[in-house]
Protein backbone atom coordinates (compact mmCIF):
# COMPACT_ATOMS: atom_id res chain seq x y z
CA UNK A 1 0.00 0.00 0.00
CA UNK A 2 0.92 3.20 -0.65
CA UNK A 3 0.91 5.46 2.55
CA UNK A 4 -0.34 8.98 2.01
CA UNK A 5 2.05 11.70 3.19
CA UNK A 6 0.32 14.47 5.33
CA UNK A 7 0.68 17.81 4.17
CA UNK A 8 2.48 20.05 6.55
CA UNK A 9 1.11 23.38 6.96
CA UNK A 10 2.07 26.25 5.86
CA UNK A 11 3.43 28.57 8.77
CA UNK A 12 1.73 31.43 8.93
CA UNK A 13 2.75 34.57 11.52
CA UNK A 14 0.02 36.22 10.84
CA UNK A 15 -2.40 33.98 12.96
CA UNK A 16 0.25 33.38 15.43
CA UNK A 17 0.47 37.27 16.45
CA UNK A 18 -3.46 37.19 16.27
CA UNK A 19 -3.60 34.56 19.23
CA UNK A 20 -1.00 36.27 21.23
CA UNK A 21 -2.64 39.65 21.17
CA UNK A 22 -5.57 37.63 22.51
CA UNK A 23 -3.83 35.86 24.91
CA UNK A 24 -2.57 39.01 26.07
CA UNK A 25 -5.75 40.65 25.91
CA UNK A 26 -6.98 37.73 28.59
CA UNK A 27 -4.04 38.03 30.62
CA UNK A 28 -4.47 41.74 31.07
CA UNK A 29 -8.31 41.13 31.71
CA UNK A 30 -7.07 38.89 34.65
CA UNK A 31 -4.77 40.87 35.76
CA UNK A 32 -6.67 43.92 36.10
CA UNK A 33 -9.97 41.63 37.99
CA UNK A 34 -7.13 40.74 40.38
CA UNK A 35 -5.84 44.36 41.42
CA UNK A 36 -9.89 45.31 41.72
CA UNK A 37 -10.39 42.39 43.85
CA UNK A 38 -7.50 42.69 46.08
CA UNK A 39 -8.27 46.90 46.25
CA UNK A 40 -11.81 46.12 47.27
CA UNK A 41 -11.29 44.16 49.59
CA UNK A 42 -8.74 46.17 51.48
CA UNK A 43 -11.06 49.10 51.14
CA UNK A 44 -13.68 46.68 53.04
CA UNK A 45 -11.22 45.26 55.50
CA UNK A 46 -9.96 49.47 56.31
CA UNK A 47 -13.56 50.29 56.14
CA UNK A 48 -14.85 47.70 58.82
CA UNK A 49 -11.84 48.24 60.85
CA UNK A 50 -11.42 52.23 60.98
CA UNK A 51 -12.22 53.78 64.40
CA UNK A 52 -15.59 54.42 65.76
CA UNK A 53 -16.72 58.65 65.66
CA UNK A 54 -16.85 60.13 69.16
CA UNK A 55 -20.20 60.59 70.46
CA UNK A 56 -20.59 63.14 73.50
CA UNK A 57 -22.73 64.40 76.28
CA UNK A 58 -22.58 67.38 78.76
CA UNK A 59 -22.62 66.46 82.39
CA UNK A 60 -25.98 67.61 84.05
CA UNK A 61 -25.47 69.14 87.71
CA UNK A 62 -27.01 67.33 90.18
CA UNK A 63 -28.47 69.03 93.67
CA UNK A 64 -30.35 66.72 95.66
CA UNK A 65 -27.37 64.84 96.85
CA UNK A 66 -27.68 63.71 100.49
CA UNK A 67 -24.84 64.88 102.33
CA UNK A 68 -23.51 64.11 106.26
CA UNK A 69 -26.52 64.69 108.74
CA UNK A 70 -25.79 66.80 111.88
CA UNK A 71 -27.55 68.80 114.44
CA UNK A 72 -26.30 72.54 115.25
CA UNK A 73 -26.34 74.85 117.99
CA UNK A 74 -25.69 78.51 117.02
CA UNK A 75 -22.88 80.00 119.19
CA UNK A 76 -22.81 84.05 119.02
CA UNK A 77 -21.74 86.93 121.52
CA UNK A 78 -24.81 88.81 121.56
CA UNK A 79 -26.23 91.93 124.47
CA UNK A 80 -30.18 92.05 124.44
CA UNK A 81 -32.12 95.18 124.61
CA UNK A 82 -35.19 95.45 126.62
CA UNK A 83 -38.22 97.65 126.16
CA UNK A 84 -38.48 100.65 128.40
CA UNK A 85 -42.42 101.03 128.07
CA UNK A 86 -45.26 98.57 126.84
CA UNK A 87 -46.46 99.46 123.36
CA UNK A 88 -46.55 98.60 119.39
CA UNK A 89 -43.48 98.24 117.75
CA UNK A 90 -42.47 100.08 114.39
CA UNK A 91 -39.67 98.25 113.35
CA UNK A 92 -36.48 100.74 111.63
CA UNK A 93 -33.92 98.37 110.83
CA UNK A 94 -33.71 95.11 109.09
CA UNK A 95 -32.98 91.86 110.52
CA UNK A 96 -29.30 90.93 110.38
CA UNK A 97 -28.80 94.98 109.55
CA UNK A 98 -25.09 95.96 110.85
CA UNK A 99 -25.60 99.39 112.88
CA UNK A 100 -23.44 101.37 114.77
CA UNK A 101 -23.89 102.01 118.42
CA UNK A 102 -26.51 104.57 119.01
CA UNK A 103 -28.95 104.05 115.60
CA UNK A 104 -32.27 104.13 116.07
CA UNK A 105 -33.60 100.31 115.57
CA UNK A 106 -36.80 100.65 116.95
CA UNK A 107 -39.86 102.71 118.14
CA UNK A 108 -42.33 101.76 120.60
CA UNK A 109 -45.80 103.17 120.20
CA UNK A 110 -48.36 103.60 122.79
CA UNK A 111 -51.21 103.34 120.28
CA UNK A 112 -53.83 104.34 123.00
CA UNK A 113 -52.18 107.84 124.05
CA UNK A 114 -51.47 108.50 121.03
CA UNK A 115 -55.27 108.14 119.36
CA UNK A 116 -55.99 110.82 121.89
CA UNK A 117 -53.68 113.10 121.27
CA UNK A 118 -54.63 112.90 117.44
CA UNK A 119 -58.33 113.83 118.72
CA UNK A 120 -57.29 116.75 120.86
CA UNK A 121 -55.08 117.96 117.83
CA UNK A 122 -58.13 117.72 115.70
CA UNK A 123 -60.45 119.23 118.12
CA UNK A 124 -58.36 121.96 118.03
CA UNK A 125 -57.69 122.20 114.12
CA UNK A 126 -61.55 122.09 113.89
CA UNK A 127 -62.08 125.24 116.40
CA UNK A 128 -59.62 126.98 114.25
CA UNK A 129 -61.17 125.83 110.81
CA UNK A 130 -64.60 126.95 112.17
CA UNK A 131 -63.42 130.61 113.29
CA UNK A 132 -62.05 131.17 110.05
CA UNK A 133 -65.16 130.23 108.58
CA UNK A 134 -67.25 132.70 111.00
CA UNK A 135 -64.53 135.21 109.53
CA UNK A 136 -63.63 135.60 113.75
CA UNK A 137 -60.06 135.19 112.75
CA UNK A 138 -58.01 137.21 114.96
CA UNK A 139 -56.37 139.11 111.81
CA UNK A 140 -59.92 139.56 110.48
CA UNK A 141 -60.60 141.26 114.09
CA UNK A 142 -57.79 143.39 114.30
CA UNK A 143 -58.40 144.67 110.39
CA UNK A 144 -61.70 145.50 112.12
CA UNK A 145 -60.88 147.46 115.08
CA UNK A 146 -58.33 149.42 112.58
CA UNK A 147 -60.57 150.85 110.52
CA UNK A 148 -63.46 151.58 113.35
CA UNK A 149 -60.85 153.01 115.41
CA UNK A 150 -60.22 155.44 112.78
CA UNK A 151 -63.64 155.89 111.42
CA UNK A 152 -64.06 157.02 115.72
CA UNK A 153 -61.39 159.43 115.74
CA UNK A 154 -62.78 161.15 112.36
CA UNK A 155 -66.01 161.37 113.62
CA UNK A 156 -64.57 162.92 116.93
CA UNK A 157 -62.68 165.32 115.20
CA UNK A 158 -66.11 166.26 113.08
CA UNK A 159 -67.89 166.77 116.61
CA UNK A 160 -65.07 168.85 118.08
CA UNK A 161 -64.86 171.09 115.13
CA UNK A 162 -69.00 171.34 115.01
CA UNK A 163 -68.42 172.17 118.96
CA UNK A 164 -66.21 175.05 118.23
CA UNK A 165 -68.19 176.41 115.34
CA UNK A 166 -71.59 176.03 117.20
CA UNK A 167 -73.00 174.22 114.39
CA UNK A 168 -76.17 173.55 116.87
CA UNK A 169 -78.22 171.18 113.73
CA UNK A 170 -75.14 168.63 113.25
CA UNK A 171 -74.59 168.35 117.47
CA UNK A 172 -77.07 164.85 117.82
CA UNK A 173 -76.18 162.95 114.17
CA UNK A 174 -72.34 163.70 114.94
CA UNK A 175 -73.11 162.68 118.53
CA UNK A 176 -75.18 159.11 117.95
CA UNK A 177 -72.10 158.14 115.20
CA UNK A 178 -69.70 158.71 117.83
CA UNK A 179 -71.41 156.89 120.53
CA UNK A 180 -71.98 154.05 117.92
CA UNK A 181 -68.71 153.65 116.97
CA UNK A 182 -67.45 153.77 120.64
CA UNK A 183 -69.22 151.11 121.44
CA UNK A 184 -68.65 148.53 118.16
CA UNK A 185 -64.65 149.65 118.97
CA UNK A 186 -65.13 148.20 122.63
CA UNK A 187 -66.68 144.91 121.06
CA UNK A 188 -63.85 145.07 118.48
CA UNK A 189 -61.15 145.04 121.36
CA UNK A 190 -62.78 142.78 123.66
CA UNK A 191 -62.98 139.87 120.57
CA UNK A 192 -59.59 140.71 120.13
CA UNK A 193 -58.31 140.30 123.53
CA UNK A 194 -60.86 137.37 123.65
CA UNK A 195 -59.04 135.85 120.15
CA UNK A 196 -55.86 136.58 121.11
CA UNK A 197 -56.23 134.79 124.35
CA UNK A 198 -57.84 131.95 122.60
CA UNK A 199 -55.27 131.69 119.91
CA UNK A 200 -52.33 131.76 122.60
CA UNK A 201 -54.10 128.93 124.67
CA UNK A 202 -54.38 126.99 120.92
CA UNK A 203 -50.73 126.86 120.38
CA UNK A 204 -50.26 126.04 124.08
CA UNK A 205 -52.64 123.41 123.79
CA UNK A 206 -51.32 121.99 120.76
CA UNK A 207 -47.77 122.41 122.36
CA UNK A 208 -48.27 120.41 125.62
CA UNK A 209 -50.20 117.82 123.18
CA UNK A 210 -46.84 117.83 121.03
CA UNK A 211 -44.83 117.05 124.14
CA UNK A 212 -46.98 114.56 125.10
CA UNK A 213 -46.89 112.44 121.63
CA UNK A 214 -43.12 112.28 121.91
CA UNK A 215 -43.83 110.84 125.03
CA UNK A 216 -46.26 108.37 123.38
CA UNK A 217 -43.59 107.65 120.72
CA UNK A 218 -40.07 105.95 122.45
CA UNK A 219 -37.32 105.18 120.59
CA UNK A 220 -35.01 102.29 121.44
CA UNK A 221 -31.39 102.19 119.96
CA UNK A 222 -28.56 100.09 120.01
CA UNK A 223 -25.99 99.98 122.64
CA UNK A 224 -23.14 98.74 121.01
CA UNK A 225 -22.11 98.31 117.13
CA UNK A 226 -23.14 94.98 115.22
CA UNK A 227 -25.36 93.04 113.27
CA UNK A 228 -29.46 93.39 114.77
CA UNK A 229 -31.23 90.72 115.30
CA UNK A 230 -35.38 90.44 116.12
CA UNK A 231 -35.25 86.68 118.12
CA UNK A 232 -34.01 86.47 121.84
CA UNK A 233 -34.63 83.34 123.45
CA UNK A 234 -32.33 83.30 126.88
CA UNK A 235 -29.69 81.75 125.82
CA UNK A 236 -27.54 84.35 124.58
CA UNK A 237 -25.17 84.41 127.94
CA UNK A 238 -24.67 80.94 127.13
CA UNK A 239 -24.87 79.87 123.59
CA UNK A 240 -21.27 81.62 123.43
CA UNK A 241 -17.18 80.54 121.88
CA UNK A 242 -16.02 81.24 125.51
CA UNK A 243 -18.37 78.92 127.02
CA UNK A 244 -17.68 75.79 124.50
CA UNK A 245 -16.28 73.17 126.89
CA UNK A 246 -17.57 68.85 127.63
CA UNK A 247 -21.06 69.08 128.34
CA UNK A 248 -22.11 72.41 126.66
CA UNK A 249 -24.27 70.61 123.86
CA UNK A 250 -26.30 68.71 126.88
CA UNK A 251 -26.42 72.39 128.69
CA UNK A 252 -27.89 73.99 125.77
CA UNK A 253 -30.40 71.30 124.90
CA UNK A 254 -31.89 71.11 128.42
CA UNK A 255 -32.04 74.49 128.43
CA UNK A 256 -33.59 75.18 125.01
CA UNK A 257 -36.54 77.41 125.78
CA UNK A 258 -40.29 76.66 124.73
CA UNK A 259 -40.97 80.24 124.24
CA UNK A 260 -38.55 82.34 121.49
CA UNK A 261 -39.40 86.48 122.13
CA UNK A 262 -39.71 87.20 118.50
CA UNK A 263 -40.19 91.01 117.71
CA UNK A 264 -42.32 91.98 114.65
CA UNK A 265 -43.64 94.90 112.73
CA UNK A 266 -47.03 96.39 114.96
CA UNK A 267 -46.81 93.27 117.72
CA UNK A 268 -47.29 94.20 121.35
CA UNK A 269 -44.86 94.20 123.74
CA UNK A 270 -44.68 94.81 127.25
CA UNK A 271 -42.39 97.28 129.91
CA UNK A 272 -39.09 95.04 130.50
CA UNK A 273 -39.57 92.60 127.44
CA UNK A 274 -37.01 91.90 124.93
CA UNK A 275 -37.49 93.18 121.98
CA UNK A 276 -34.42 92.24 119.80
CA UNK A 277 -30.45 91.89 120.20
CA UNK A 278 -26.79 92.77 118.80
CA UNK A 279 -24.23 90.63 117.43
CA UNK A 280 -21.16 92.68 118.68
CA UNK A 281 -18.79 90.20 117.28
CA UNK A 282 -19.22 89.66 113.48
CA UNK A 283 -18.00 85.89 113.72
CA UNK A 284 -20.54 83.39 113.92
CA UNK A 285 -19.82 79.54 115.00
CA UNK A 286 -21.97 76.50 114.91
CA UNK A 287 -21.72 73.62 117.28
CA UNK A 288 -22.92 69.99 115.27
CA UNK A 289 -23.21 67.03 116.20
CA UNK A 290 -22.92 64.55 113.69
CA UNK A 291 -25.69 61.75 112.80
CA UNK A 292 -24.53 58.06 113.75
CA UNK A 293 -24.09 57.17 110.93
CA UNK A 294 -21.09 59.55 110.40
CA UNK A 295 -19.29 60.19 113.59
CA UNK A 296 -16.39 62.42 111.61
CA UNK A 297 -16.57 64.38 108.29
CA UNK A 298 -13.23 63.30 105.86
CA UNK A 299 -10.08 64.74 107.17
CA UNK A 300 -8.98 66.55 103.86
CA UNK A 301 -12.30 68.62 104.25
CA UNK A 302 -10.96 72.17 105.42
CA UNK A 303 -14.16 74.00 105.03
CA UNK A 304 -18.16 72.22 104.41
CA UNK A 305 -20.97 74.01 102.20
CA UNK A 306 -24.00 73.90 105.31
CA UNK A 307 -27.69 73.37 104.09
CA UNK A 308 -30.08 74.01 106.19
CA UNK A 309 -32.75 71.25 106.15
CA UNK A 310 -35.47 72.44 108.15
CA UNK A 311 -37.53 75.83 108.72
CA UNK A 312 -37.16 78.79 106.67
CA UNK A 313 -34.22 79.47 106.01
CA UNK A 314 -33.10 77.11 102.80
CA UNK A 315 -30.23 78.50 101.17
CA UNK A 316 -26.59 77.53 101.86
CA UNK A 317 -23.72 78.87 103.14
CA UNK A 318 -19.39 77.88 104.20
CA UNK A 319 -18.05 76.92 107.35
CA UNK A 320 -14.49 76.60 107.98
CA UNK A 321 -13.64 73.81 110.02
CA UNK A 322 -11.58 75.08 113.49
CA UNK A 323 -10.29 72.84 116.37
CA UNK A 324 -11.40 73.30 119.17
CA UNK A 325 -10.31 71.70 123.47
CA UNK A 326 -14.00 71.73 124.08
CA UNK A 327 -15.53 69.47 121.65
CA UNK A 328 -16.36 66.13 122.34
CA UNK A 329 -16.28 62.94 120.39
CA UNK A 330 -18.79 63.42 117.22
CA UNK A 331 -18.83 67.45 117.47
CA UNK A 332 -17.33 69.50 114.69
CA UNK A 333 -17.14 72.92 114.93
CA UNK A 334 -17.35 75.52 112.25
CA UNK A 335 -16.49 79.62 111.93
CA UNK A 336 -19.16 80.69 109.41
CA UNK A 337 -17.83 82.26 106.72
CA UNK A 338 -21.13 84.02 104.92
CA UNK A 339 -20.38 87.58 103.23
CA UNK A 340 -23.17 89.00 105.43
CA UNK A 341 -24.83 88.74 108.60
CA UNK A 342 -26.93 85.20 108.51
CA UNK A 343 -30.32 85.18 110.42
CA UNK A 344 -30.07 81.68 111.93
CA UNK A 345 -31.84 80.00 114.57
CA UNK A 346 -30.13 78.89 117.81
CA UNK A 347 -31.32 74.63 116.56
CA UNK A 348 -31.56 74.05 113.45
CA UNK A 349 -31.11 70.07 111.28
CA UNK A 350 -28.09 70.70 108.49
CA UNK A 351 -26.64 68.73 105.68
CA UNK A 352 -22.75 69.19 105.44
CA UNK A 353 -21.03 68.62 102.14
CA UNK A 354 -17.17 69.62 100.68
CA UNK A 355 -16.80 73.14 100.31
CA UNK A 356 -17.33 73.48 96.17
CA UNK A 357 -17.80 70.28 95.27
CA UNK A 358 -20.19 69.69 92.85
CA UNK A 359 -21.82 66.77 91.67
CA UNK A 360 -22.62 65.63 88.09
CA UNK A 361 -24.80 62.83 86.21
CA UNK A 362 -22.99 61.13 83.65
CA UNK A 363 -23.81 57.81 81.61
CA UNK A 364 -22.49 54.95 82.95
CA UNK A 365 -20.09 53.55 80.27
CA UNK A 366 -18.73 56.99 80.19
CA UNK A 367 -16.76 55.66 83.32
CA UNK A 368 -13.60 53.94 83.01
CA UNK A 369 -10.44 52.85 84.75
CA UNK A 370 -7.44 53.27 83.96
CA UNK A 371 -4.26 52.74 85.80
CA UNK A 372 -6.17 51.62 88.71
CA UNK A 373 -7.93 55.09 87.93
CA UNK A 374 -11.45 55.75 87.48
CA UNK A 375 -12.20 58.68 85.14
CA UNK A 376 -13.89 59.69 82.86
CA UNK A 377 -12.62 61.45 79.09
CA UNK A 378 -13.47 64.96 78.47
CA UNK A 379 -13.47 66.48 75.20
CA UNK A 380 -11.50 69.87 74.80
CA UNK A 381 -11.20 70.70 71.00
CA UNK A 382 -9.36 67.97 69.25
CA UNK A 383 -8.25 66.07 72.38
CA UNK A 384 -9.02 64.01 75.00
CA UNK A 385 -8.68 64.27 78.39
CA UNK A 386 -8.82 61.96 81.13
CA UNK A 387 -10.26 63.21 84.37
CA UNK A 388 -10.35 61.23 87.57
CA UNK A 389 -14.02 61.20 89.15
CA UNK A 390 -15.51 59.88 92.38
CA UNK A 391 -18.55 57.72 91.76
CA UNK A 392 -21.21 58.54 94.74
CA UNK A 393 -24.25 56.23 93.58
CA UNK A 394 -25.90 54.77 90.57
CA UNK A 395 -28.41 57.16 89.21
CA UNK A 396 -30.39 54.99 86.75
CA UNK A 397 -29.84 51.99 84.74
CA UNK A 398 -27.79 53.98 82.51
CA UNK A 399 -26.31 56.90 84.53
CA UNK A 400 -24.35 57.13 87.59
CA UNK A 401 -23.91 60.54 89.82
CA UNK A 402 -19.88 61.39 90.36
CA UNK A 403 -18.06 64.40 91.85
CA UNK A 404 -14.66 65.93 89.88
CA UNK A 405 -15.99 67.65 87.23
CA UNK A 406 -17.98 70.73 86.20
CA UNK A 407 -21.59 70.54 85.01
CA UNK A 408 -21.59 71.25 81.19
CA UNK A 409 -18.41 69.88 80.23
CA UNK A 410 -18.13 67.42 77.03
CA UNK A 411 -18.27 63.73 78.15
CA UNK A 412 -17.02 61.27 75.79
CA UNK A 413 -19.54 58.50 75.80
CA UNK A 414 -17.96 55.33 74.76
CA UNK A 415 -14.01 55.88 75.65
CA UNK A 416 -12.87 52.43 74.75
CA UNK A 417 -9.18 52.36 73.65
CA UNK A 418 -8.68 56.12 74.26
CA UNK A 419 -5.32 57.53 76.43
CA UNK A 420 -4.61 60.79 78.28
CA UNK A 421 -4.03 63.48 76.20
CA UNK A 422 -4.96 61.93 72.24
CA UNK A 423 -5.96 63.72 69.44
CA UNK A 424 -8.75 62.47 67.76
CA UNK A 425 -9.55 64.81 65.09
CA UNK A 426 -10.14 61.38 62.46
CA UNK A 427 -12.87 60.63 65.24
CA UNK A 428 -14.95 63.55 65.65
CA UNK A 429 -16.42 63.23 62.26
CA UNK A 430 -16.33 67.08 61.16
Amino acid sequence: MVRNKRKRKKFKPRKLLKRLLVLAIFLALGSGLLWLGRSTYRLIAGWRNRPALLSTVQAEQVTDIPGIDAEAILLRQEIVVLADKPGVVNLLAEAGAQVDSGHLVLEVVDKTLLAEIDAELQKIDKGEQQGAETNQSLADVTSKLTASQGSLYEVMDNYKQALRVQAVQTYSGLYNSLTKLAKQVVQLQQDHVLLAQSQVTSTEQRQRLEDRRQQAIVPVHTPVTGAVYYWVDGLEEVATLSKLAPGLWEQLQGAKPEKTYQTQGDSQVEAGQPVFKVAVDDKSYLLLKLSAENSSVPSEWESVSVQLTEGEVQEAFSGRIIEHEGLEQGQLLLSLEAAEPLVLPRFSAVSLRKDGEVFCSVPKQAVVTVDNETVVFILGGNIVKAQPVRILQQQTKKSVIVAGIKPGVPIVKRPEGLVDGQDVTDRLGK
